[in-house]
C-alpha cells in the first residue's frame, strides 16, 4: 500500500482510535474545561495543564522525528496528555462516588446520575465500558498472544514468529545470550541480523555492544541507519559468502561474533559453514561463530 494511502486511513481512523481509548477522559475534559469544575478545582495550575494538553494534541502529536528512525516524538508526548486528562476527570467523578459505590457495578449506576448535560451519565457509561474492554483486550494480547501463537490459537507468521516454535525459539535465543553473557570477553561486539525488526531477545538478555540494531538506533538518522543495515545484512541473508568474505566483513565493522538465527537465510547453510568453522554455542535455533582476525577463542574451547 502507498505510504499517501496508508497515512490519509490512518488519518481517517485515528479519532475512532481515539474515542476507545481515551473517549471517557476527554468527555470529562470537556466538563471540566467547561464546567463548574475548573473554578472549584484545587489544582494550583490550570493554565499550565491546559497549555501542557493543547501542545500534546495541537503540537506534538503530529511531529515526526527525522533524527532517529523510531518516531518517539508522535509516540510518547500522549502519556503527558494522559496524566492531565486524568488529574481533570478525577475532579469530575470524585464527586459522584464514595466508599460505597466505589466498586463495580455501582460506579457505573452513580456515573449514570450525572445529569449536566442531558444524559451524559449514560455516554460516560458507555465510553467507560469501551475503554475497560479495549484495556483488557491489550492486557489479554500482551500477556496470551505468545502463547496463543504457539497453540495455533493466532495467526502466523507474523513479526513474533513464523511457526508455532515461538516459546522453543525465545528460550533458545536466551540461552545463546546468557553463553555470551557468562564466557565471552566484555568488550566483545557482537551482530545479529539488523533486519530483523524488534529482536526482542536481543533487548531482553543481550549484555554486548552491537554494531546496528533498531532498538538502539536512537540519535541516528534514517539514512545512516539504512545504509548501515543494508552493508551488514549481508553476513545473514547471503547464502554463498565463504568464511573469508565473512572475515572480511568482520574486520571492516569491528565484529567480533555473529548470532545466527534459524530463521537467517545463511542458516540454510548452517551445517556447511558449522563444518568449515565450529561454533563457539550452538542449539536447534541458534548458533554462535567468531569471525575477523582473532580465532583464539574457537581454538581453546
Amino acid at each position: 500500500m502507498p505510504v499517501l494511502a496508508q497515512g490519509l486511513i490512518n488519518l481517517i481512523f485515528l479519532p475512532i482510535n481515539y474515542l476507545f481509548e481515551l473517549g471517557f477522559f476527554f468527555v470529562c475534559a470537556f466538563l471540566w474545561l467547561f464546567g463548574k469544575y475548573r473554578k472549584k478545582s484545587p489544582a494550583p495550575f490550570p493554565t499550565v495543564e491546559i497549555l501542557l494538553l493543547a501542545t500534546v494534541v495541537i503540537s506534538l502529536s503530529f511531529f515526526y522525528s527525522r533524527v532517529i528512525p523510531i518516531n518517539d516524538m508522535g509516540i510518547r508526548p500522549w502519556l503527558l496528555g494522559q496524566f492531565v486528562l486524568l488529574i481533570w476527570t478525577v475532579d469530575v467523578v470524585a464527586p459522584l462516588v464514595n466508599a460505597q459505590n466505589f466498586h463495580f457495578p455501582k460506579l457505573f449506576k452513580a456515573i449514570t446520575k450525572f445529569q449536566y448535560p442531558s444524559r451524559v451519565g449514560y455516554y460516560l457509561v458507555i465510553l467507560l465500558t469501551l475503554g475497560l474492554m479495549t484495556t483488557s483486550l491489550e492486557m489479554l494480547m500482551l500477556r496470551f498472544w505468545t502463547i496463543g501463537i504457539d497453540a495455533n490459537i493466532v495467526g502466523f507468521p507474523s513479526e513474533f514468529s513464523p511457526d508455532t516454535q515461538l516459546g522453543s525459539r525465545t528460550y533458545a535465543a536466551r540461552q545463546a545470550y546468557e553463553y555470551i553473557r557468562d564466557y565471552l570477553p566484555l568488550n566483545w561486539i557482537v551482530q545479529d541480523n539488523p533486519t530483523t525488526i524488534l529482536d526482542r531477545p536481543s533487548g531482553l538478555y543481550g549484555t554486548r555492544q552491537m554494531v546496528i540494531s533498531d532498538h538502539t538506533a536512537y540519535g541516528v538518522s534514517a539514512e545512516a541507519y539504512e545504509s548501515l543495515v543494508n552493508q551488514v545484512k549481508v553476513i545473514f541473508e547471503s547464502e554463498t559468502l565463504t568464511w573469508e568474505q565473512i572475515d572480511s566483513l568482520c574486520q571492516e565493522y569491528s565484529i567480533d561474533l555473529l548470532i545466527f538465527k534459524d530463521i537467517d537465510p545463511i542458516w540454510r547453510n548452517i551445517e556447511l559453514i558449522g563444518s568449515q568453522r565450529s561454533p563457539v554455542y550452538d542449539n536447534d535455533y541458534y548458533a554462535l561463530f567468531q569471525c575477523g582476525v582473532d580465532q583464539s577463542f574457537v581454538s581453546a574451547h
